[in-house]
């Protein structure tokens, strides 16, 4: 019972501050000692001097490297944070705020450049059975499959959301015909999409509904869209 007790106590982590007090304090009692240490042998103080500078000099080499690789755990954090904000952490797949920004760009972009783009609207027909028959997490991992398909079946610099639950949306710039282009790229992605999707010992089979919205001119914004 004491080890479960013992178990059960949250472990106290060391803080910066309080390892950079813990750091100072050994320098300034190792020179001490060694100070009294010299003495006691008659060791000349120039010798004494230099052991104590090499022992500052570590102490200061180890804080300054405590503090480097605290820069770049905290760097590292913010990256984190920075890509959580902007990715569905499900499938990874730009989420809906980036989406309406990189639309909002796109807009924007055909005052300068003649041809229009096209969002394509995908939903997955009836996913509720999906999760119902086979359970939530093979419905996951059916959206994960389906965003891989997806991204895989756009050229660079295309944009492929997650709009929500199982709705995914499809951003294309740069179409000389946009109508013609996003319908057919639509129907490309439904074959796509129909094809069964393995997950453990069952093939799971999903077809999705895609709406497609054109723009050609500017002057249009993005709830519009």
């Amino acid at each position: 019972s004491s080890m479960a007790g013992s178990a059960r106590r949250p472990t106290r982590q060391l803080s910066v501050t309080l390892i950079t007090k813990l750091n100072f304090w050994w320098s300034d009692t190792t020179c001490a000692a060694l100070a009294e240490e010299g003495a006691r042998l008659g060791v000349p103080d120039d010798i004494v001097t230099e052991a104590k500078a090499m022992v500052v000099k570590s102490c200061q080499a180890s804080l300054v490297d405590m503090a480097k690789r605290f820069d770049a755990e905290i760097e590292a954090l913010h990256r984190r944070l920075a890509d959580l904000a902007l990715r569905d952490p499900l499938t990874g797949l730009c989420n809906r705020m980036v989406l309406v920004d990189q639309l909002d760009r796109a807009l924007a972009r055909l005052e300068r450049q003649p041809a229009g783009l096209a969002v394509v609207f995908v939903d997955v027909d009836d996913f509720k059975a999906v999760n119902d028959v086979y359970g939530h997490a093979c419905g996951d991992a059916v959206l994960v499959e389906l965003a891989s398909r997806l991204t895989s079946r756009v050229r660079p610099g295309d944009v492929v959301a997650r709009f929500g639950g199982d709705e995914f949306v499809l951003l294309f710039e740069g179409l000389p015909s946009p109508a013609v282009e996003a319908q057919r790229r639509a129907e490309h992605l439904r074959a796509v999409v129909a094809e069964p999707i393995a997950v453990g010992a069952d093939q799971v089979a999903v077809t999705i509904s895609a709406g497609v919205a054109t723009v050609q001119r500017p002057g249009r914004r993005s709830e519009d869209v």
